[in-house]
């Protein structure tokens, strides 16, 4: 069920691209009880060195930034600036770390028992090994925004850095 070695993960992506909107080139929506989520989640790996990936359910307190790497921190200071900028800090987020060398990424994302005291209303628990996943999973590639800031000291705090993260971190 939870591997699928034919499945054509691509289409799955723009499937659900095409309902709703986000930026179609770096946020890839996963919704509900997908039993291809190993291979959706390989898929993104293989598509960028700058995956993270942000889960939650319908309000703010559930969210999961799962990043792939814990020594990345190019990326983890850009999304802790993005964060500052919003007027958050990364400890208001459950943040977590896997790295791409995982074989069983479903099982060493987040325990069932973990998520649970965040919002266990919130979450859809799988079968396999107890593992449970919010309703809603982001591939984010922010590998553009880390070079743009670069260049741009002030990019964290233009509207267009602002709007699209606000969209993924607060679900709208």
């Amino acid at each position: 069920m939870y591997r699928n070695k034919n499945l054509e993960a691509n289409k799955i992506f723009k499937k659900h691209i095409n309902r709703h909107e986000v930026d179609k080139n770096t946020a890839w929506l996963l919704y509900n009880r997908s039993c291809c989520l190993y291979d959706l989640w390989e898929y993104a790996r293989t598509k960028t060195d700058s995956i993270i990936t942000i889960g939650y359910g319908n309000v703010l307190s559930s969210i999961v930034i799962i990043f792939d790497s814990e020594k990345d921190s190019e990326r983890l200071n850009f999304f802790t600036n993005v964060i500052n900028s919003l007027g958050k800090n990364l400890s208001d987020y459950y943040v977590t770390f896997h790295t791409k060398t995982d074989n069983n990424i479903l099982d060493n994302i987040i325990l069932k028992k973990e998520l649970e005291l965040l919002n266990p209303e919130r979450v859809i628990s799988f079968k396999k090994n107890n593992v449970t996943i919010p309703k809603v999973l982001y591939f984010l590639d922010i590998s553009d925004d880390i070079a743009r800031s670069k260049e741009d000291k002030n990019y964290y705090n233009s509207e267009e850095v602002l709007s699209k993260y606000r969209k993924l971190l607060e679900g709208e």
